[in-house]
């Protein structure tokens, strides 16, 4: 969630390859995930990043946060990643990522046990369901031990010159998904386009269709972010209301 998910199309891992999740204990290790990050975000989306001449992807909110890293243990390769900032964090950075594009009063008023996850990305050579599972399992390992009441954030959907398409499913999954009033946010750039005429929705997103599945809702029309170039939604997942299967299955896979 928070800030930017992008799971790809599917590529061609190496042959059964031994991914190993945790948390980075070394600033080597946060390193490695803001490469990969660059190279996701930077250099296969054309984001717009603030230290894109470093080869990173590194922002001000990095410092307070955890960082998920999963590896692959034959060649010690990051190739996934998220990050994730608990209420504490952003106290101390100056808010949420996600504040940078929603006004969030509604959802600071549920208290401290909130956790902010994103900038999740996978490399491209193992887009596959067993990475997007395992980073997945551990994340939900992670917020479960940790406590946290609910999992927020950003989950983007990128608009690829098919403005209309992205705001078709962003509508339906605000019908279809939308949470309680208490936990409506406002966008400060709202991403709103009506076709002429009817359009096919784009593709949702495999994180997306994977927060989905676990019990996430949508909190409010979408935000236009310049930089990525897409439509984000805000994502509430409440951890009791974590979808049981479907979390069982992730557990499994930790």
């Amino acid at each position: 969630m928070s800030s930017h998910t992008t799971g790809g199309t599917v590529g061609t891992a190496p042959q059964r390859p031994h991914l190993e999740p945790g948390i980075a204990h070394t600033p080597d290790d946060v390193l490695a995930a803001q490469r990969l990050r660059y190279r996701v975000f930077g250099e296969e989306m054309r984001a717009t990043l603030p230290e894109a001449h470093l080869g990173l992807d590194r922002d001000r909110f990095d410092e307070r946060c955890s960082h998920l890293i999963v590896r692959d243990r034959d060649t010690g390769q990051v190739v996934g990643t998220y990050r994730m900032l608990d209420a504490r964090g952003a106290e101390l950075t100056g808010g949420f990522y996600a504040e940078t594009e929603f006004e969030l009063s509604r959802v600071r008023a549920h208290g401290s046990r909130l956790v902010e996850v994103g900038r999740a990305c996978i490399d491209p050579a193992y887009r596959t369901g067993a990475t997007i599972a395992t980073l997945l399992a551990a994340l939900t390992t992670h917020v479960v031990e940790q406590g946290y009441e609910h999992v927020i954030g950003c989950a983007s959907i990128p608009i690829a010159g098919d403005p209309a398409g992205a705001a078709a499913l962003c509508r339906r999954l605000l019908e279809t998904h939308g949470t309680a009033p208490e936990w409506r946010v406002t966008p400060y750039r709202p991403f709103a386009v009506r076709p002429i005429a009817p359009r096919p929705e784009a593709a949702v997103p495999p994180l997306l269709k994977a927060y989905l599945r676990m019990g996430a809702r949508v909190g409010g029309q979408a935000a236009w972010d310049p930089d990525f170039d897409t439509a984000d939604l805000f994502i509430v997942l409440p951890i009791s209301e974590l979808a049981t299967r479907y979390a069982r299955r992730l557990l499994r896979a930790a």
